[in-house]
């Protein structure tokens, strides 16, 4: 996380460089040493980075803008289309002088200030609406009913897609979060989801449901616990198998 004084004295965030070359890694890893080291991945082509992030999920990922293959206007897209556990946030680093066609972009060269103010813009990941409407598609195919509630859930599993271990960071990170977007109190999202569960295991179609869930159901209530639901969800839309679902 960031801390919102002028002097980040603890960054507690994984942050990957990517180049050709190491002289922009060696001038960010200088720029934040009283921070933390950001890792350095060398990659020929923008290819062999896309393939390489499954490995290492960073929390903010720098790229070179000169990577031969990179498309600066569809960088972002390229890599949410990846089923990453976890998705980064990109920033572009470019040579001075060079045109800047993506929205979040340093220098090469960047100081400290221009580098925590581009941090500060593009993390954390926000949640995609396209995600939200594919987990209340997912949902109500689940046997889930609409009502606030499930946008609730909606919500819960699309920030379990940005990053898989939301799921089990619930009061940590999810209400809060929840809390902010919709103005309910933490407490209220957690109740409002777990009847929304109860209700949807009472009523709903339990082969189709059972087809989902299989042995994460919890044996004593005879459905899953809320946590499994949306980690499960969130995988399911992660690789694309709720869009093969008639």
């Amino acid at each position: 996380m960031l801390s919102d004084g002028g002097n980040e004295k603890a960054l507690h965030l994984k942050i990957l460089v990517s180049a050709p070359g190491k002289e922009m890694y060696l001038n960010i890893s200088s720029v934040l040493s009283r921070i933390q080291r950001p890792s350095f991945l060398p990659v020929k082509n923008i290819g062999e980075l896309l393939s390489s992030l499954d490995g290492v999920l960073p929390d903010i990922l720098i790229i070179h803008a000169l990577i031969p293959g990179l498309d600066e206007r569809n960088i972002s897209l390229q890599i949410e289309k990846l089923p990453l556990y976890k998705y980064p946030a990109v920033i572009l680093a470019y040579p001075d002088k060079l045109p800047r066609g993506y929205p979040f972009s340093i220098s090469t060269r960047a100081n400290e200030e221009e580098l925590l103010s581009a941090i500060r813009s593009v993390y954390p990941v926000p949640v995609r609406k396209s995600i939200i409407l594919r987990a209340e598609r997912l949902l109500e195919n689940m046997g889930i009913p609409e009502c606030p509630s499930r946008r609730y859930l909606s919500y819960a599993v699309a920030m379990a897609v940005n990053d898989g271990e939301n799921a089990r960071r619930l009061s940590k990170a999810v209400y809060p979060e929840i809390g902010r977007a919709f103005g309910v109190s933490p407490r209220r999202i957690d109740n409002a989801m777990r009847r929304l569960i109860d209700k949807a295991w009472m009523t709903g179609d339990i082969e189709k449901q059972y087809s989902y869930f299989g042995n994460t159901i919890d044996d004593m209530r005879g459905k899953p616990t809320l946590s499994a639901l949306i980690a499960l969800s969130a995988d399911i839309i992660r690789i694309g198998e709720d869009e093969k679902a008639p």
